[in-house]
């Protein structure tokens, strides 16, 4: 999950909340690189905070169309290799610089795609917001207070 008033701390944050912070402050500060941990290639699944609110209101709209204690996932089931996501990122911030891998680090998983299928069977939703459409409002949330 990721968007407005996400963690953007390089150590505790998440990859897209830690790339949108190294990328504006290499845009900031004239850095002709930014360093990546691993490969680039894992997979990852990124919801914007906003959908992932509306399908737990869903969620509990639907409440009574569940078996007691049912597990359901809320995702959006599509992902992006990690350096694709730094790339898109970039793009919205507008820097030219260029990424370091550092394969020596670790990748983790290689691939963390949620599967939704009660998510679109019981709730009838999926979520709308398109991950550009998300970075786009997460990267002027950053760059506003930050």
């Amino acid at each position: 999950m990721y968007g407005p008033k996400d963690h953007f701390e390089i150590v505790k944050s998440h990859a897209l909340g830690a790339f949108i912070a190294k990328i504006s402050d290499a845009k900031k500060h004239g850095k002709k690189t930014v360093e990546i941990w691993g490969t680039g290639k894992p997979i990852r699944e990124w919801i914007y905070v906003m959908d992932a609110a509306e399908g737990v209101l869903k969620s509990i709209e639907n409440f009574g169309r569940f078996e007691r204690n049912e597990i359901m996932n809320i995702g959006v089931t599509k992902g992006i290799s990690v350096i694709e996501l730094a790339n898109i990122i970039k793009e919205t911030v507008g820097w030219e610089g260029e990424f370091v891998l550092q394969p020596e680090k670790p990748d983790g998983a290689m691939k963390k795609i949620l599967i939704v299928n009660k998510m679109k069977e019981k709730l009838g939703w999926e979520p709308s917001t398109k991950l550009r459409e998300g970075i786009k409002k997460t990267v002027e949330w950053y760059a506003g207070n930050h």
